[in-house]
């Protein structure tokens, strides 16, 4: 059997790695851009700056149980489905045709944005839907992450009772 290299005939378009290793990690850069810039804590968006570069890597545990994420009820919602909607996404493109599927390995240090490319062997749709979606991340994330921090002013004002109960 010869391999001319046509992607569209792989047997088994949906996979772990082609779906969740490829493009459900993204959340967690969409997760860094929402805290940098809708934050207003100004530890949170230090933190941040200190896990840029891991991130970038995909490396995202500093910033899941520093900012706390894993903690936090408010963001468990997203930290469970953004990376399950991604994955949705992506399969339907896959359906479609619109993107060839992530077969060729790639190492784990590679950035979570360049993994889709480099896994198709060069795809610039598969790098222009990895950008998509993380800028989709970081929107969904930006949601939670200012609902979050109005729960906790309103906490803080609760606990110096300042705040009426109704």
């Amino acid at each position: 059997m010869a391999h001319h290299g046509d992607l569209t005939s792989v047997p088994y378009k949906l996979t772990t790695y082609s779906t969740y290793f490829t493009y459900a990690q993204l959340a967690g850069l969409g997760l860094l851009l929402a805290l940098m810039f809708v934050s207003k804590r100004r530890n949170r968006r230090l933190l941040c700056w200190w896990c840029l570069i891991p991130v970038f890597f995909g490396y995202d545990s500093a910033l899941n149980i520093g900012t706390p994420v894993l903690l936090n009820p408010l963001f468990l919602i997203p930290y469970v489905l953004v990376p399950q909607l991604n994955m949705v996404i992506v399969s339907a493109f896959y359906k479609l045709g619109i993107l060839l599927p992530s077969v060729y390995p790639v190492w784990g240090g590679t950035p979570p944005v360049l993994r889709a490319l480099i896994a198709t062997n060069g795809s610039f749709a598969a790098f222009f839907v990895s950008i998509a979606l993380v800028m989709m991340d970081a929107f969904i994330y930006g949601f939670f992450v200012k609902n979050a921090e109005h729960a906790g002013e309103l906490m803080n004002r609760l606990k110096g009772g300042l705040v009426n109960e109704k």
